[in-house]
């Protein structure tokens, strides 16, 4: 969302270029799921549709001030602010931790996949 929304900015030279904040947090929820058809189904938290949702916590430095929440979250969300995840409905991420997911087996698997790769 970030990149959006600066890649238009400096290549116009003007922050008021489309596509805007709101617009750019639209794009990457309801936009997108409407992009690929499937808007009746995801994109959006509404009864009926899958509920996948990020939870971020607002208390660190990055978000500070706390004033406009919308450009907070477009402009300096990061990875670390997420402390929970829900995958159709399902917590996936708690308090910053996988939830029901072996990590080590996941590293070896990918490794393992790497090596296959490499040798083929």
């Amino acid at each position: 969302m970030k990149a959006a929304v600066g890649l238009q900015r400096a290549r116009h030279e003007d922050a008021e270029v489309y596509p805007g904040i709101p617009a750019v947090l639209r794009m990457a929820t309801l936009g997108g799921a409407e992009a690929i058809g499937m808007d009746d189904r995801v994109g959006s938290l509404t009864p009926g549709k899958r509920a996948d949702a990020i939870v971020l916590d607002p208390g660190t430095l990055n978000f500070a001030p706390r004033i406009d929440w919308t450009s907070q979250i477009v402009l300096n969300g990061q990875p670390p602010n997420v402390s929970d995840v829900y995958i159709d409905g399902h917590r996936r991420k708690a308090d910053g931790t996988l939830t029901g997911v072996d990590v080590e087996r996941v590293v070896r698997e990918a490794e393992s996949a790497v090596g296959h790769l490499r040798t083929s």
